[in-house]
Formats: structure tokens, C-alpha cells, sequence
């Protein structure tokens, strides 16, 4: 697992950026959530499989069609090439085609190896991928962590979504599976089927299951093209009105700058922060993937162990040593604790006198229902840490939600900590978070909230702890 220094400087040299972003994705794994990954066709190419422009191609070059199949290509129309082809060749032998291209001889005939084998360590539950061949399914089950379920039915969101919060394997063939036709989405027909007409439908069952990854969990774009497709339009549709997302991409950076400036600036509007790596040297995927692991020691977590949860809640010195704000830290030494005591409340006194007096300075949160249906921990009008006891049925959807209420000059971020991990950042006022409780498990909750200007003023509320020794009705 060890990656190449020479290849490493290289990507820093590439962008200037990459350093930074990989030090965030790099903190992002050693979170108990890590990412998702996201698995494209380019994952599966070292194998023999072709990227879809490829494959479409090598069937039109049978069937004499390459000249108006490269032209759609070439304007980004892949599902109207494809529903051209399939009108042309119809069900059976389009079906063939898509056999002997993406079944599992090229698996057999090729060894397990390169970028792919180190998706295992990246994910701690659900992976997706648009491909249609088995190698994400061999490669976990190779790495000794076979997925519990291959799902390729958005119907079973449920599924899915508690195997995200439980922490169980499960991969998401978003377009279907070689072996099942009947679900496969790859032509014009299918995909506007699947996601809509015009606009992508949020209420059909991809667009929806969608809807709930991009917003519950970080992504990590692997093998992906991400120009204008429907999963890209999704994204934007999704992060549009959520600015406080962050999504990933290790993604090659082209050589033109016209095309690199078009480029970078299509990946911010989606929300994606990317690793670029130069044009064509796909090869410096595996050591990127490499140094992201062995950088903070996420590859030491064997994939068969258990993480490790701590049932004593962080004290207030650990928890600001782990704060999400950086002005607002332990000192290092007596004369430093001393000038920040000092600089903090002198801009405690100018804040009073900025702004009227029958306001604080501080956050305080607020009672902010979200789904009444589902157990959920508000925090009421606290003036202090606010410590309670809740108990909840095993395996039942639990909702953290809170609001800032603004302090004068606006609240500056949000976050939530469990068990000493923080599982989620808001740059506003709100912010909302779910998960599945385990049982005999004990979870210490923290959300910290901190004022836009003055940035140490900042206090944390700490629930201690959810208790789930219940277990759910029927077992």
C-alpha cells in the first residue's frame, strides 16, 4: 500500500490546491462516516472493459453506424447514441453485445489489482457505481469484506439507507447489472424513464435515493468523467440550495487552460472539491489513493475491525482541542491562554457595544422540528452546557436537529460531534443530522454552534448519552 514520493510531488505540482484538498479528504476518512465512493467506468478500464463511448462505438462499427454514433458522442448525446443502436439492433442482440463486453471473462483473464482494490478502505458501508460489470463486487470480496447486498433497484431505498447508517456493506449499481436486463438504464428511453423528461423528477425513486447520499455523506468521484450527464445534474439540482455540501473528485487536469479554467469552474458549481492529477496519467491514481490512506493512519483500521466507540463523553478540553474553529483552541502555553483571555474579551466588550443589549453574543439553540414522526433531540433556549438522557428503540430512525439563533452579528457555522467524531459541518444557522442507533451502544452527542464575527465565542450543548438498549419490536 505504499505510494511513490516522486508521484505524490508530482500531483502537488500539478495544482496548487491539491495539497489542501488532500489534507481535508484525508481528515474526512478518519471520520467513523469516512466518504462514499462513487465508481465510474474508468475504475473498471485496466480490466478490458470499455468506457461507454467505446463500447458504443465498437457496436456501431458492426452494425456500420460509427459515423452518426461518433458524432453524438463527440456533442455528449451518449444516451441518443445508445437508444440509436439499440433501435437499430434491437433487444436481443443489443442485450448480447452488453454481455460479451461487461461479463465476467475479462475478471477472470485479468488480476485484481491497481486503483480499485483500495476503494475497500475508503468506504465503511455504502459504495455506488454506474458500471455494469462485477469488479467492485469481486475486489471487496477479495479484500475479505464482501458487500450483504448488491442492490440495483432504487425501490429498495430502505435498504440502503439503513445499511448508510448501520454501517453495513452494500453496493448501489445505480444503472443495473449485466445479468439483469430488465433494469438497466443506458438509453435515452430508459434514463428519462428513470429520472424524467426535462428536469430530473426528485419524487421517482433514483433521483430520491440519490437526493439522500448527496446530502447525508461526502462523496468521493473514482473513474468518473462528470461532464453534463444525469448524475451530475442531479448534484447540481441537490447542492443548489445546500452551499455547505462538499463532494470530492480525483479527476485529471487537461492540458489546455481554457479547458482546465471551464473545467474547475463546472466541479465548484456541483460542489466537488478536486485532486487533479495531469491529463492522461491515470496511473497516479493508486499512490493519490495511497497517500490518502497511510497519511493519518487510516490504513491501520483493518477492514474487519470494529470502531471503536467511546462511552465517556469528551470534556471540554478534548472538545476544543477537536473544535471545528480554529480560534477557538487550547493555548499553548500560560502567556498565549493569557493574550487569547485578553483579545477575547475585549472583543466580547466592543460586541456588547455594537450591537443592543437585550441581545447575547452567544449562539443559542433553538427548538427545530423536522419529522415528529421520528424520535428527535432538540435543544431548548439553553444559557449553559445542556445535558439529557434520552433512550431510543434500536434500529429506529433518530434525528438530531438544531437552529443558532442569531446572536448579533449571525451565526458563523455549525457542527455535530458523535462519540468524539464530527459527522457533520454547517456553514449557516441549522443544521440536521440522522442515524440508526445500535444497540448496547452508548452515544455522546456534542453540537457546537460559533458567532460569524467573533469566532471565540462559541459553545458547545452535549447530550449524554442516547442509551439503546431497547431492541425493535419483532425481535
Amino acid at each position: 500500500m505504499a505510494y511513490n514520493d516522486e508521484s505524490i510531488k508530482l500531483v502537488f505540482d500539478t495544482e496548487p490546491t491539491n495539497e489542501n484538498t488532500l489534507k481535508k479528504l484525508s481528515k474526512q476518512l478518519k471520520t467513523t462516516v469516512k466518504v462514499i465512493p462513487f465508481v465510474g467506468a474508468g475504475m473498471s478500464v485496466p480490466f478490458g472493459f470499455p468506457e461507454w463511448g467505446k463500447f458504443l462505438l465498437l457496436m456501431a462499427k458492426s452494425r456500420n453506424m460509427e459515423k452518426e454514433t461518433e458524432e453524438l458522442i463527440r456533442i455528449g448525446k451518449y444516451e441518443e447514441a445508445a437508444e440509436l443502436l439499440y433501435n437499430e439492433m434491437k433487444h436481443r442482440a443489443f442485450n448480447d453485445e452488453l454481455t460479451r463486453y461487461f461479463g465476467d471473462d475479462n475478471i477472470a483473464n485479468n488480476e485484481l489489482k491497481g486503483a480499485v482494490t483500495y476503494i475497500p478502505r475508503l468506504a465503511s458501508s455504502t459504495v455506488v457505481t454506474t458500471n455494469f460489470d462485477h469488479v467492485l463486487e469481486n475486489v471487496f470480496e477479495q479484500a475479505g469484506c464482501s458487500f450483504k447486498h448488491a442492490v440495483w433497484d432504487a425501490n429498495k431505498r430502505d435498504l440502503i439507507i439503513a445499511a448508510l447508517h448501520q454501517d453495513q456493506r452494500v453496493l448501489f449499481k445505480l444503472h443495473g447489472d449485466v445479468d439483469n436486463h430488465s433494469d438497466r438504464i443506458l438509453t435515452l428511453t430508459e434514463y428519462q424513464k428513470a429520472y424524467g423528461n426535462q428536469r430530473i423528477d426528485l419524487k421517482r425513486p433514483i433521483p430520491k435515493l440519490l437526493g439522500d447520499l448527496l446530502t447525508n455523506r461526502p462523496l468521493l468521484f473514482l473513474g468518473c468523467s462528470l461532464n453534463q450527464d444525469r448524475t451530475v445534474a442531479m448534484l447540481r439540482q441537490v447542492t443548489k440550495d445546500r452551499k455547505e455540501l462538499i463532494h470530492y473528485a480525483i479527476t485529471e487536469k487537461p492540458n489546455d487552460n481554457n479547458e482546465f479554467i471551464k473545467k474547475r469552474r463546472h466541479l465548484s458549481e456541483h460542489s466537488i472539491s478536486p485532486i487533479w492529477y495531469p491529463e492522461s496519467r491515470h496511473e497516479l491514481i493508486p499512490d493519490i489513493l495511497a497517500y490518502l490512506l497511510e497519511k493519518d493512519d487510516v490504513i491501520k483500521n483493518t477492514i474487519s475491525e470494529k470502531k471503536h466507540i467511546s462511552k465517556t463523553a469528551p470534556n471540554i478540553e478534548e472538545r476544543q482541542k477537536t473544535n471545528i474553529f480554529p480560534h477557538n483552541r487550547v493555548g499553548k502555553s500560560g502567556n498565549n491562554l493569557w493574550k487569547y483571555r485578553f483579545f477575547a474579551l475585549l472583543l466580547f466588550s466592543l460586541t456588547i457595544l455594537l450591537f443592543s443589549i437585550g441581545r447575547t453574543p452567544t449562539p443559542k439553540i433553538i427548538n427545530t422540528p423536522i419529522n415528529p414522526a421520528a424520535p428527535t433531540i432538540h435543544l431548548e433556549n439553553p444559557l449553559s452546557d445542556y445535558q439529557s438522557t434520552y433512550e431510543f428503540t434500536v434500529g429506529k430512525k433518530t434525528e438530531i436537529s438544531a437552529t443558532a439563533e442569531d446572536a448579533g452579528s449571525g451565526v458563523g457555522a455549525m457542527a455535530i460531534y458523535i462519540n468524539g467524531n464530527r459527522v457533520l459541518r454547517s456553514d449557516n444557522s441549522h443544521i440536521f443530522y440522522s442515524f440508526y442507533p445500535e444497540k448496547g451502544i452508548e452515544y455522546d452527542i456534542v453540537i457546537n454552534a460559533v458567532d460569524r464575527l467573533d469566532r471565540s465565542t462559541s459553545r458547545s450543548f452535549v447530550i449524554n448519552p442516547i442509551k439503546t438498549e431497547k431492541t425493535p419490536s419483532g425481535n
